[in-house]
């Protein structure tokens, strides 16, 4: 035989008379208990330090039914009061909650706790017909939320890893161009990935409209690499002053660029100044940058160098 530990018992005793069909509450008392196992198969599955015990004494007359629940200090808290406890939590400590033990894994991982929270955070999700627990779609809906707010890496280009050369040429052959190197460009707007290009030395043209062709090269020093950014042909019409506008949809970075759009569009300004004489225009300066199509606002420069390493890291020569 084996002598178990004394116990610290709450009992509460309630009579219930068959005279009068009604219950009273009798007792409430604390008292101390040891109980003799005769053979292990007799001590509970569980720790002997936690375990509840029913008896029920039946008299001739009376019926009186006494519970016993045993305690101790030690005791962990019984799995119905863990789940009590589970749905007033957050997601995370949920998920920390769950690593203590088995029995709290399975507390704190049923679907009773982790449905609300995927209707609230994840309404589309809790929508799908999936044998798939709640709380596995909630990470995933997690993890895929993260994903969306991440920012992306640093790019590994900088501005003075680049070149911007530029051209305008009409019929007659070109009649502006400039080449600047990347710390030495001009930013129109700061942190916005819009530069100026100065053209000295441009041909004196007459005012009047005229068919030209401009182009925008992003070249990667020592010759590691070109982008044809922009590349297009039309009428501008030639005055001191005056503006000429010019845009082209850039490829998408990546193996599938041919056949997916990439939102953004190439911006090119042909930017024209009177002769001091008065006799004709020329080419002074050619603005150069990227466009997001969503909302036509300039991309970060960051954003800028992040596309364009895509085609220029990768010696992918366009």
């Amino acid at each position: 035989q084996r002598q178990a530990s004394p116990f610290t018992i709450q009992s509460y005793v309630a009579l219930h008379s068959h005279a009068n069909n009604y219950l009273t509450p009798r007792v409430s008392s604390t008292t101390s208990f040891s109980k003799q196992f005769k053979h292990d198969a007799q001590k509970p599955q569980n720790d002997i330090n936690n375990y509840h015990l029913h008896l029920t004494v039946t008299p001739k007359r009376t019926l009186t039914e006494t519970k016993f629940c045993y305690s101790t200090r030690m005791s962990p808290p019984p799995w119905e009061a863990l789940i009590l406890v589970a749905t007033y939590l957050d997601p995370k400590t949920l998920t920390i909650a769950s690593c203590v033990s088995k029995s709290w894994f399975s507390s704190m991982s049923s679907d009773h706790v982790w449905k609300p929270l995927l209707t609230t955070q994840f309404p589309s999700l809790a929508t799908l017909s999936s044998a798939v627990a709640y709380r596995r779609l909630f990470l995933m809906g997690h993890a895929a939320a993260a994903r969306r707010s991440q920012r992306p890496p640093k790019p590994s280009l900088s501005l003075e890893d680049l070149v911007f050369a530029v051209s305008v040429s009409t019929r007659d052959g070109v009649v502006a161009s400039g080449v600047r190197a990347g710390e030495k460009l001009r930013m129109e707007a700061a942190g916005m990935f819009r530069f100026g290009v100065g053209c000295d030395g441009g041909v004196v043209l007459k005012e009047g409209e005229e068919e030209v062709r401009v182009t925008w090269n992003v070249v990667l020093k020592g010759w590691g690499g070109v982008f044809t950014a922009v590349e297009r042909e039309g009428k501008v019409r030639l005055v001191g002053g005056g503006e000429g506008w010019f845009w082209e949809e850039m490829p998408a970075p990546g193996c599938c660029s041919g056949a997916v759009a990439s939102a953004l569009v190439g911006d090119l300004k042909v930017g024209m100044c009177e002769e001091k004489d008065g006799n004709g225009v020329r080419v002074e300066e050619v603005g150069v940058g990227i466009l997001r199509v969503v909302d036509w606002r300039y991309v970060s420069v960051e954003d800028g160098l992040r596309y364009f390493q895509h085609f220029l890291l990768t010696n992918h020569v366009t």
